[in-house]
């Protein structure tokens, strides 16, 4: 397991939303071991974590979370060898979805490559039988972590309880109606440092052991003693397993629990790109046009000798200039046949290229291309879609449903 140096890099966060992750982390540590505090906001979570490791963590004021997302902090045991805490953002807040915030701690653990779970501490509000069905849906939550074997391994924790498997019956009730055999842990207690104390009541409590104990008031020494007291007596870590399933309704494939509650129902195939303009064939030699032209391929050259005896009379006495190519002089037309275009040889098959199926030069920037095709795919414009999408919403067949239609996905496990 790695550790790290300096108590300000001991924290370091993942920001995850259910629709765009995004990551802010101050280092790149790839957890082996955790324990994952759980429960509703206000409930204890960050002030539980904050005395087990000495750090300072914000709480919240029981209606909206200070955690807005998944953040790690790393204690040490009571044998003095490390040990991360995961802090999660709190059930019930009025920001959050609960099965949302729950798969955000599993995309945490996915993230980090988290496999075994030390413990989960579930912190709960103390007493009320109202709380029995929020208490039902948080134990149906930790419970998917790893169905019922992860209840060997949870730790329910009760704030400001005096008598704790009293005040937090409700919670273990909810916990066995998942797992009748498991031996769930429970301990409660109230921090000395409660605002609702004032200065007698702690001058009471210093000095009489008594009273202390009778109202169950702990330090963060006595609270450290008990929660990792408690979690080396549980049994070994709990494997977090990440299964593949298919739905067969919508597509999506993935964990069961990190899947939308909602489902694709219908799909149809469309094209993800724009048209743009091609052309369809090769391109070939051509010359822009017809016409040909005679010339020579040799240069003109003064001829010093006597074509007959009268020469000299009457050309002049310096002879005559022909070319060399064809001994022509220079009024006669040429006596090579060329492309006027190029003057190339008629030999040569073009001077220039052009598509063959417009015939279009591939120079002129106005033709970008005489016929349409799809850029996703490279099909023609009739061409079907190559995508399937949700004919409902528009996403992508098998990506994640968002709020499109509400149902249970139809799941197959890829094997």
């Amino acid at each position: 397991m790695v550790k790290l140096s300096e108590i300000e890099s001991k924290v370091f966060t993942e920001e995850i939303q259910l629709q765009d992750i995004s990551i802010s982390k101050t280092t790149t540590t790839c957890l082996e071991e955790c324990i994952i505090v759980v429960g509703s906001t206000g409930s204890g979570k960050s002030s539980t974590i904050s005395k087990c490791t000495g750090l300072p963590i914000k709480s919240g004021d029981g209606h909206r979370s200070i955690t807005k997302f998944s953040s790690v902090y790393e204690g040490q045991d009571l044998q003095g060898k490390s040990i991360y805490w995961v802090d999660t953002v709190g059930w019930d807040d009025l920001d959050g979805d609960d099965v949302e915030t729950f798969q955000d701690i599993l995309k945490f653990i996915n993230r980090y490559n988290i496999r075994l779970v030390r413990a989960i501490v579930w912190n709960v509000h103390p007493g009320s039988i109202r709380q029995d069905a929020t208490l039902h849906k948080q134990a149906h939550l930790i419970n998917q972590f790893a169905d019922k074997r992860i209840w060997n391994n949870v730790v329910i924790i009760c704030k400001q309880a005096i008598k704790a498997e009293k005040e937090g019956a409700g919670a273990l009730r909810a916990a066995y109606d998942f797992n009748k055999t498991s031996k769930v842990q429970i301990k409660g207690y109230r921090y000395i440092d409660d605002p609702a104390f004032d200065d007698s009541d702690l001058s009471q409590f210093l000095q009489d052991e008594a009273i202390k104990k009778k109202f169950n008031i702990v330090d963060d020494i006595d609270v450290r003693n008990i929660v990792y007291g408690t979690i080396e007596k549980l049994g070994a870590p709990i494997q977090i397993i990440f299964n593949n399933f298919h739905c067969t309704a919508c597509g999506e494939e993935g964990d069961n629990r990190l899947m939308s509650q909602y489902c694709h129902m219908e799909k149809k195939m469309e094209h993800s790109e724009e048209l743009m303009r091609y052309h369809p064939a090769e391109t070939e030699l051509f010359h822009p046009t017809t016409n040909r032209i005679f010339d020579h391929n040799g240069t003109l050259k003064s001829n010093w000798y006597h074509s007959n005896k009268f020469c000299c009379v009457f050309g002049g006495g310096k002879g005559l200039k022909t070319y060399t190519c064809c001994k022509q002089p220079p009024e006669e037309h040429g006596c090579v046949e060329r492309w006027a275009c190029c003057k190339m040889d008629l030999k040569r098959v073009g001077c220039k290229r052009r598509y063959t199926c417009c015939r279009v030069d591939i120079d002129d920037d106005k033709h970008e291309g005489c016929e349409f095709r799809y850029k996703c795919c490279n099909k023609g414009s009739k061409a079907k879609g190559c995508k399937p999408v949700c004919r409902k919403c528009g996403n992508p067949w098998g990506s994640n449903a968002m709020n499109c239609y509400k149902t249970s996905h139809t799941l197959v496990e890829i094997l």
